[in-house]
């Protein structure tokens, strides 16, 4: 009989947890981790001596199989302290034991020491087996419309208590509509194995200068690092853009899931163009000449790859690339 156990986690656990983080994003198909996905500020998250977050580990026949964080919260409305289970999740494998409704009662019983009164926490509207599990706890839904607001470093035209400066203005519909687009040098160039994966790099700036090394090198190690491969796939082929911006350098690492593009967003800022991290805006966001690159190759990957699954062409795959020369002058 399979022996579960659910206990405090131990700064051991580590590794154990940042693959189960992994894992639950890609779960509740997010394109963003921020920082929680990063080993070293995740310890100290978790096991610092200012922690103010706690977390369990679900172990099923001694391996951790699943984690819950959480943090007490103050309510306004009640003058009391409750309970943020801020994240549950339980490996696919480990699920239909019982362990789920194990830490759930662990937490409640951990709020209880902490004198909260209740339990909050928010499940994707898209994930009905969970919401199904929730209810059949007790707990209650109440709707309400979740926002993020990414706080980024000041920009040049915000002062230090967030307002516009003086000189600023936010431009009109009809005036924002009326800049002029003028399409980015992009180029692919190379083919590279990562974690045997063949991605075919792309480049896109704005002045149609090489993107330096130092800085291709230090994207091309967060992405190796820090995306999630499938290791049960056939073949593993992909891209990567890497889009020197105005305000930033990009790296989006997109690979195919037989017919789904997975995708990995990562940036780093002009002040530290080597410092690459999981970018922080929600949601799926990407720009008109990314857009561009994404085109081309989901029409490659159709064209060579999926047409005839019979003789899939990975080869003339590789070698169908995209190329923007990069204009000077205004396009009309």
């Amino acid at each position: 009989m399979a022996r579960t156990n659910i206990r405090i986690a131990a700064p051991q656990d580590i590794g154990a947890i940042l693959e189960l983080c992994h894992a639950h994003a890609v779960h509740e198909q997010a394109a963003i981790c921020g920082n929680l996905l990063d080993e070293t500020s995740l310890k100290e998250l978790l096991f610092s001596q200012e922690a103010l977050v706690s977390c369990l580990v679900a172990e099923f026949d001694g391996t951790i199989v699943g984690y819950a964080t959480f943090s007490p919260q103050f309510s306004t409305w009640h003058a009391r302290k409750y309970m943020y289970l801020d994240c549950l999740y339980l490996h696919e494998s480990a699920r239909g034991h019982g362990l789920g409704r194990e830490i759930m009662h662990r937490v409640r019983a951990e709020s209880r020491k902490a004198g909260c009164d209740h339990v909050q926490w928010q499940t994707p509207t898209f994930n009905p087996k969970a919401i199904e599990f929730y209810q059949r706890l007790g707990a209650v839904a109440k709707p309400k419309q979740r926002f993020l607001w990414p706080v980024e470093p000041m920009g040049p035209t915000e002062s230090e208590d967030g307002t516009p400066n003086s000189e600023s203005r936010i431009l009109g519909p009809a005036e924002s509509l009326s800049i002029s687009y003028r399409p980015r040098h992009t180029r692919l160039s190379e083919v590279r194995s990562v974690n045997d994966w063949q991605l075919k790099i792309y480049q896109i700036t704005l002045d149609g200068e090489p993107i330096s090394s130092e800085i291709v090198e230090a994207a091309m190690e967060c992405v190796a690092i820090r995306s999630i491969w499938p290791t049960d796939l056939t073949h593993q082929y992909g891209f990567v853009i890497l889009h020197q911006g105005k305000e930033a350098v990009w790296a989006l690492n997109k690979i195919w899931v037989n017919d789904i593009l997975r995708q990995f967003f990562f940036f780093a800022a002009f002040d530290d163009p080597t410092a690459f991290d999981y970018s922080l805006m929600p949601g799926f966001n990407a720009c008109v000449w990314d857009l561009e690159v994404t085109k081309h190759e989901r029409d490659a990957w159709v064209r060579h790859v999926m047409t005839n699954p019979a003789e899939m062409q990975f080869d003339e795959y590789l070698n169908d690339s995209l190329e923007i020369e990069f204009m000077e002058k205004q396009t009309t």
